[in-house]
């Protein structure tokens, strides 16, 4: 308990501090504020992900996933202030700040969805070096700081560990006996599918998976304030609006007939007591076309909305809310190939989604802050 408690405050500790450029000049009265919002962020973050902690016990659930996500922003908060900074370390305290740097990175990856996380996340710090340098692209490419090549390097032979770990086959045995056939017959495509789509499923029919709504309604705010053009701040808040209107009518709906998660369900999951096959697995239905027209516009409203925000903004908050998207999106293809996250849906939406509400929730806190650290800016455009 104490130990995750220690863990769990080093994220609301990190968030700020790797999301504020110049956090450590700014007054204690806005610091405190800050850590205020990240304390409340990381409150809701454990809140949406309880069940998920539940299901395989607490302590497995935090040291198998929280643990691993807050030893990444260790990881990247070292390299961000001592390892990048080039500042003149004593011995000692150089021994000691490469230590955390290469254990934090070995504990985080050690856990599949975070080698993965954490690959991204080198790839986008090289190409944003590579970007931001002058010269011709080999002169760029030596600019980039060689410890990053090796991290990289490291991330890639991490994840070629996981793959061809020899107790993949005792678990995969394990895992897919009842169901092995349906799972053998599911495709690249369907997998896919699954990774993709998922996520929607467990939006549209649980009511615990609300990171991603916050996240709708910070990103919509955060328009409607930068732009103040109202056609636009409607289209990017329509991911908000449609997914209120949606958990309305669920809160509405019969409880004895649930009738819009059997709808949903049978989308995704057309025969009861089969495998989740995605929503575009089982051929075209209506409710598939209806289902897949609401994902498909959140999408570009979404999409929208980091244009939006390059354009108004700046071209960093942009770039960097679409490097967390995408990093969010693709820590999910995980549960594409694990095939008891294919066999449990929707009974158990489980542990892969924590990752994901822990980047969606560093995405909320970068916008928050931002509008923040921008207050007059902000407050000048509500006024006109």
């Amino acid at each position: 308990m104490i130990l995750d408690s220690l863990i769990i405050t080093i994220i609301a500790i990190l968030m700020p501090n790797l999301l504020i450029s110049n956090f450590k000049s700014l007054e204690d009265d806005k610091k405190g504020l800050y850590y205020l919002i990240s304390c409340n962020l990381v409150m809701f973050f454990l809140y949406v992900n309880f069940v998920s902690f539940l299901a395989p016990g607490f302590i497995a659930g935090t040291l198998n996933y929280v643990w691993p996500f807050s030893f990444g922003l260790i990881n990247i908060f070292v390299l961000k202030e001592y390892i990048l900074n080039n500042n003149n370390f004593s011995l000692s305290k150089k021994i000691r700040v490469y230590f955390i740097f290469v254990f934090s990175f070995l504990f985080s990856t050690n856990m599949e969805i975070m080698a993965v996380v954490m690959l991204l996340f080198y790839m986008c710090i090289i190409f944003s070096i590579i970007k931001n340098s002058a010269g011709t692209f080999f002169n760029r490419l030596i600019k980039v700081p060689k410890i990053l090549y090796v991290f990289l390097l490291l991330s890639v032979i991490v994840i070629f560990i996981h793959l061809t770990c020899p107790g993949n086959a005792v678990r995969f045995a394990t895992e897919t006996t009842p169901w092995l056939g349906e799972y053998l017959s599911l495709s690249l495509f369907n997998k896919i599918d699954i990774g993709l789509t998922s996520v929607f499923y467990i939006m549209l029919t649980r009511f615990d998976f609300m990171m991603v709504y916050l996240f709708f309604a910070i990103i919509g705010l955060y328009v409607y304030i930068i732009s103040k053009n109202k056609v636009i701040s409607i289209v990017c808040m329509y991911p908000f609006l449609i997914m209120s209107l949606i958990y309305l009518f669920r809160m509405l709906d019969d409880k004895s007939n649930l009738l819009f998660i059997d709808f949903v369900t049978k989308a995704f999951k057309p025969e009861m007591g089969s495998a989740f096959h995605g929503l575009l697995g089982d051929g075209i239905s209506l409710s598939v076309l209806l289902i897949f027209i609401i994902f498909l516009t959140i999408i570009v409203s979404i999409l929208i909305s980091i244009i939006v925000i390059i354009k108004y903004r700046n071209n960093d908050i942009g770039i960097q809310i679409s490097a967390l998207i995408l990093i969010s999106v693709a820590s999910q293809f995980v549960s594409g190939n694990a095939p008891s996250s294919i066999m449990f849906y929707p009974e158990y939406p489980g542990r892969y989604w924590i990752i994901f509400n822990g980047i969606l929730m560093i995405i909320i806190g970068l916008l928050i802050y931002d509008l923040l650290e921008n207050w007059e800016f902000s407050i000048n455009k509500l006024q006109k």
